[in-house]
């Protein structure tokens, strides 16, 4: 099971990667599709997840793909099973490429390792050595076991191939929350500050309506939107239509394309973005 969230993680990277630069429209979600179809199938047969993991690869690399309009990348954060599920979050990624944009999100992964994080901490501090030993040697399991499948996806994934273990998400957390506070607050600051060492141009927090956690995230992306000049989108679902989404999703979407833009004219001495990329599709 632990082989096939890895797998999934990974080709949903792949998809949000390539999706938004296909030359075919489709043919991305068919390739996802499929391959989701056949992991299914090789852990219930416990088959060979790594050859499907080559084979994904290489299908997804054959998709020919355009990338002379960069696109700014927007990170998401959040309550995981809002932020992961794409009916739950009104489909927020796609429409995000929908309006020119590039979506990054954490996997699924990284809850794991957090629960892992929070059990070694707790047989830490409690002194329970034969609990925190059970759980080096799980964490050591399932290192080995991610380095199997992700192997072959060596070179596929463009951004955040190899997750960064919780120690480093926290720490990058520390100046906005401390890790005594535990949930997806300190995962989500972490977050947002390496999503802007990664050269994101926005950020979105997607929770459910009066979700503490959530509302804590809220407050302290004031502070996080100040330090680091970053657009930010605070979006809370209730299971109702939500009349202003698509406006504040311009809006925001439009402030993200600026900022990228300044930082592609100052990388490139003035010239925009666009011209950058087609200077170098001629070279």
């Amino acid at each position: 099971a632990w082989s096939g969230i890895v797998f999934v993680d990974t080709l949903q990277k792949m998809t949000r990667e390539t999706r938004p630069y296909e030359a075919n429209p489709g043919e991305c979600d068919e390739l996802y599709e499929h391959f989701l179809r056949r992991c299914e199938e090789v852990i219930e047969g416990r088959g060979n997840l790594p050859a499907l993991a080559r084979e994904a690869r290489a299908a997804f690399e054959a998709v020919r793909v355009d990338r002379s309009r960069p696109r700014p990348r927007i990170g998401l954060v959040g309550e995981v099973f809002v932020r992961c599920n794409p009916f739950t979050n009104n489909f927020m990624v796609r429409k995000i490429e929908a309006h020119g944009g590039e979506a990054v999100l954490p996997p699924f992964e990284e809850w794991v390792n957090y629960i892992g994080w929070s059990r070694k901490e707790d047989a830490r501090i409690a002194g329970n050595w034969k609990r925190l030993l059970i759980e080096k040697i799980t964490n050591f399991v399932q290192g080995r076991e991610k380095r199997r499948v992700l192997r072959e996806f060596q070179g596929a994934v463009r951004h955040f191939f190899n997750e960064p273990p919780s120690d480093d998400v926290i720490d990058l957390a520390r100046p906005y929350l401390d890790p005594a506070v535990r949930g997806e607050p300190i995962l989500s600051m972490g977050r947002c500050v390496e999503y802007v060492h990664d050269g994101c141009d926005g950020v979105m927090n997607l929770h459910p309506f009066n979700c503490m956690p959530g509302t804590i995230v809220n407050a302290l992306l004031t502070k996080f939107q100040k330090d680091h000049d970053m657009p930010v989108l605070k979006v809370a679902y209730d299971g109702l239509e939500q009349a202003t989404e698509m406006v504040r999703i311009e809006a925001f979407m439009h402030q993200c394309r600026e900022r990228f833009e300044a930082r592609m004219r100052q990388a490139s001495g003035g010239r925009t973005a666009g011209a950058l990329a087609a200077a170098r599709s001629t070279t």
